[in-house]
């Protein structure tokens, strides 16, 4: 049985404080927490793992991903997990989703394409990154052909991903055809605006802005949720608006 105690959590909280990004690159990381992530998904699920050695597929996702499969359906009598029986009718092709994420995956935010995290009744609910911009796919992509030819002969190399077509429009079809093959119907945009904008550089858009409407088969459900960076712009503002004598000196910049 899986016990997770305050240890446990303040364990998580103090690596998330030295590494604020994961970085699957780093190798193996044989985190207890990881372990107990995999016992708690297998108290209520079947799953897979699909393979993300050293970053393969998404550097920003753990070394194996943990995708579930079947839910597991339990009796009032039976209080051991592992008596669970699967009771889900979803069929998923690992080795299909592997290859679609595999050429989908600079679609998005830092490679962070659309994985299974819960399954209910044979539908899969997501978590993804949000779309991203033309510069940070060009990027990405000529950093995977500077990685691939300065990789050495004698280590292991995956196949060369095949593109047909302009980048930008070959990627957004990759993350529509992985959207599909997991059945997705509805995608919750967060986004408070169209598309964020850091340093004047636009990194990163929303689905229901895309100008050749690529994602009109999907519902587009609008969810804004502000993030920190809003919520300080917003006070700032409203300070900015109070009397000369009343407005806030430079300084106080520095407390956000």
């Amino acid at each position: 049985m899986t016990n997770i105690s305050a240890e446990n959590i303040e364990e998580l909280l103090a690596l998330f404080s030295r590494k604020g990004q994961y970085d699957a690159r780093t190798g193996e990381q044989s985190y207890e927490i990881h372990r107990k992530c995999e016992e708690l998904f297998e108290k209520d699920y079947v799953c897979c793992k699909i393979e993300n050695e050293k970053g393969s597929l998404s550097t920003n996702y753990p070394s194996q991903i943990i995708v579930p499969t079947d839910e597991r359906s339990f009796s009032s009598k039976d209080s051991d997990s592992s008596k669970g029986t699967p009771c889900s009718t979803n069929n998923f092709d690992a080795s299909k989703y592997k290859e679609i994420a595999n050429k989908s995956n600079l679609a998005r935010c830092r490679t962070r394409f659309p994985v299974p995290v819960i399954l209910y009744k044979g539908k899969f609910v997501c978590r993804s990154a949000t779309l991203a911009c033309g510069g940070e796919m060009l990027w990405r992509d000529m950093s995977v052909c500077i990685f691939n030819t300065t990789t050495s002969e004698s280590e292991e190399k995956s196949a060369p991903i095949s593109r047909n077509g302009p980048l930008f429009t070959e990627l957004r079809s990759q993350d529509i055809k992985l959207l599909k093959e997991l059945s997705v119907s509805y995608i919750c945009d967060l986004m408070v605006e169209n598309k964020k904008v850091k340093y004047g550089l636009k990194v990163s858009s929303s689905e229901k802005i895309d100008k050749e409407n690529r994602y009109c088969d999907f519902k587009i459900v609008q969810l804004p949720y502000p993030g920190n960076w809003y919520i300080c712009y917003s006070f700032i503002n409203s300070l900015m608006n109070l009397s000369a004598v009343a407005r806030p000196s430079v300084h106080l910049l520095k407390l956000f």
